[in-house]
């Protein structure tokens, strides 16, 4: 129990140290780092906060960097609390039972929340796909743009009532719900926002942003990790759309952005979903500021900033 607390309380801390740079260098330096960056930093930190490196780091230490020490005499080995490999495999040696009851609460715990959000999607996905797009003017624009981003998944367009943004959702089997907010003059820069979510995996990463979130509850930074996440895979998509649009149709993105998140109810959870726009004015007027305006890359400032992060991670 003791060691599994301090692997958590491991990763959490090497997640943590490199997002809190992250934040500090991306306040003083806004002007001058991309979104897209923004968002490889944070992919960085999701790794992080995922992947027990520092049980890694101990297994490797130990097979190629330690040199094992003869036991002298009679010599008390304590397995107490140790993972013991026998003939029979491994098991966890010396474990209390209310030891055992703290693993077993905490496992539940994670196993009811994905299970409830696994149904919440289920039922989800069923009531949004009950209206496949018919309009064949609009699935040749899905299948154009598709083929002029090089996209690689079929996609799969719905139509809903919902007074909501238009939102995408699905990883394997991804899918662009148009709603009635969905705008028909402007449907293609709609829909290349939406592709480019689908593009970049951005459903597949609020995901594990959020697996993040439960792993690592008790600690206040994942929860700004986690809406910062949500945010810069936003701005990252409006970069990615930028660069195939005009400046007019720059203008005409950013007046959409307003128009849909002013008709915009909750009647969608955004956790769930990518939405197109969504009614936080002070992130919506983040976004429409950034538009159309060119972040040139300052390798000097990524350089340093990946190799602090990394510096500070170890």
């Amino acid at each position: 129990m003791k060691s599994l607390i301090l692997l958590l309380i491991a990763m959490s801390a090497a997640g943590t140290f490199p997002f809190i740079i992250y934040i500090a260098l991306s306040t003083i330096f806004d002007n001058y780092i991309s979104a897209r960056f923004r968002y490889r930093c944070l992919k960085y930190c999701l790794l992080l906060y995922l992947v027990p490196f520092p049980l890694l780091k101990y297994f490797i230490y130990h097979r190629y960097f330690s040199t094992p020490k003869p036991l002298n005499g009679n010599v008390v080995i304590s397995l107490t609390g140790k993972i013991v490999q026998t003939s029979t495999g491994f098991y966890l040696n010396s474990v209390g039972s209310l030891q055992k009851i703290f693993i077993g609460l905490w496992i539940c715990s994670l196993s009811i929340i994905i299970f409830y959000k696994a149904i919440n999607f289920s039922r989800f996905h069923r009531k949004i796909s009950q209206n496949v797009l018919s309009d064949p003017e609009i699935i040749k624009i899905v299948e154009m743009l598709s083929q002029e981003m090089q996209l690689q998944h079929k996609v799969t367009v719905y139509e809903n009532s919902l007074a909501s943004s238009p939102f995408t959702y699905g990883t394997f089997h991804p899918s662009i719900v148009l709603t009635s907010l969905s705008d028909k003059n402007n449907l293609p820069l709609i829909i290349r926002h939406e592709l480019q979510h689908i593009k970049s995996h951005d459903f597949l990463f609020r995901q594990l942003a959020f697996l993040v979130l439960m792993l690592h509850c008790y600690n206040p930074f994942v929860y700004f990790f986690f809406r910062e996440v949500i945010e810069v895979q936003e701005l990252a998509c409006d970069e990615n759309v930028m660069k195939y649009l005009s400046r007019e149709e720059q203008r005409c993105y950013g007046y959409l952005l307003i128009m849909t998140a002013a008709k915009e109810r909750s009647e969608v959870k955004s956790r769930i979903t990518l939405m197109f726009s969504k009614n936080n004015r002070i992130f919506l007027k983040r976004r429409v500021k950034r538009i159309g305006i060119f972040v040139k890359p300052k390798i000097a400032l990524n350089v340093s900033i990946i190799i602090f992060m990394i510096s500070i991670s170890c």
